[in-house]
């Protein structure tokens, strides 16, 4: 293969079963090959081969090869040219491949940096034959199976008024996206650090300790957040909630929430984000993080003005392009007094009007009174059929891949 014109090949290979993990391992020439070879070799069912890496390594190197089930990279991760190699072999043609570091213990925050800037996992050298096992055990385990090492979708909720019923529609939308897996691939973060209250409407006996966050930012990471998470009793969905007392908006910093997003993303599927009413300091970095950003609007004139307001700030602050669906809650026909058409919001703003979510104050009063998504009480309901649409549309039919009996469930037929 062509990539063995850009390495050279050590004469050890582990030979592995007929179904083994494909391993490529690209070392510097300072390496220890032997102790990384003799602590891989162990490992049940993987056919590794090491390559020295060449002075200038690009992901196009790596997939002119047959494309290995999981990609080693052994890093210095005290040297930024390594790091910026791990963000492009990831950001690049590489971004489905499994990436594994192998990184000396003695660095600082060794496994924090390599996880920032893009790989899927850590193994620590000197080798511990155990780490490694469980680390190959668990990106092999998502190499093989039908969704590939991949960052997850960032699924942005955003209020423009109070009451406009953002949060009730993050929350609805994890639990929805939770109960497609049997799995715990989905988070909700609550980042309105004030009156957050995502853990109210899921009836949550404790609230996450934020404030670590907060003092010690450059200590996040995947074992951290999900110590920090907090399991919602009736589904899979973990939440990072606001604390229990209000802080400023200002407490947390966009390098700290750039992180935490960055941590979640290679931790979950979907991390379904709620943010304050406010514009923080740190809004833009969640906005360039996005997968989808739902800009959620009561059926109102003053939410006519509100939107025209973002949307010039927006451009004003260059942030063009931006994945927003504009998503008109509580919508419901014939109109109430007051109340304006899909139609007249979508011409006063100028834009089109992706989604509609119909009005249905019983269900959602009876679900914030028992602490139960609107989704799991009512699954065959108008509003959880609209919030399926919404989410399978902008994510893709393969959000509800992975529980096909689900869909006969939600009533949708397809």
């Amino acid at each position: 293969m062509a990539i063995l014109n850009k390495f050279v090949p050590e004469v050890v290979r582990i030979e592995p079963r007929a179904d083994g993990l494909r391993v490529l391992v690209l070392l510097r020439p300072e390496s220890d090959r032997t102790e990384i070879l003799a602590a891989l070799k162990p490992l049940s069912n993987m056919d590794v081969q090491t390559f020295l890496r060449p002075k200038q390594l690009t992901a196009e190197m790596v997939t002119k090869a047959k494309t290995p089930s999981v990609l080693v990279l052994d890093a210095d991760l005290s040297s930024q040219g390594d790091l910026d190699l791990i963000r492009e072999l990831k950001d690049g043609p590489c971004a489905r491949i499994p990436l594994v570091v192998l990184a000396d213990r003695v660095t600082h925050l060794a496994s924090i940096k390599a996880i920032r800037a893009g790989a899927d996992d850590v193994v620590l050298k000197p080798i511990d034959p155990a780490e490694a096992h469980e680390v190959f055990a668990r990106v092999g385990s998502a190499a093989t199976s039908e969704e590939k090492s991949f960052l997850g979708k960032v699924i942005v909720f955003m209020h423009l008024v109070g009451g406009a019923g953002a949060t009730t529609l993050a929350v609805n939308s994890a639990s929805m996206l939770s109960s497609m897996s049997s799995t715990s691939d989905t988070c909700l973060l609550d980042l309105d650090m004030q009156y957050g209250n995502a853990a109210s409407l899921l009836d949550l006996p404790t609230t996450s300790p934020i404030q670590e966050l907060i003092a010690e930012p450059d200590r996040l990471d995947r074992e951290m957040l999900e110590r920090m998470m907090v399991k919602h009793a009736g589904d899979s969905v973990r939440v990072l909630t606001a604390p229990s007392l209000p802080l400023p908006l200002n407490a947390l910093q966009a390098s700290g929430v750039t992180t935490l997003l960055q941590t979640a993303r290679r931790a979950y599927k979907y991390v379904v984000v709620d943010l304050p009413v406010a514009l923080a300091s740190w809004t833009d970095a969640v906005l360039k993080e996005a997968t989808v950003i739902y800009v959620v609007c009561p059926p109102t004139v003053a939410a006519v003005h509100r939107f025209a307001q973002l949307r010039r700030l927006l451009q004003h602050e260059e942030l063009t392009g931006l994945p927003i669906k504009i998503v008109l809650n509580r919508h419901q026909t014939p109109k109430r007094n007051g109340d304006i058409s899909s139609s007249q919001f979508s011409k006063s703003v100028g834009r089109h009007v992706a989604h509609t979510i119909p009005n249905d104050y019983a269900l959602i009063s009876l679900s914030h009174n028992q602490g139960k998504a609107a989704v799991q009480l009512k699954p065959r309901g108008a509003f959880s059929d609209a919030l399926f649409n919404m989410l399978r549309a902008d994510l893709g039919s393969q959000a509800f891949a992975d529980a096909p009996q689900r869909r006969s469930f939600f009533g949708i037929g397809y």
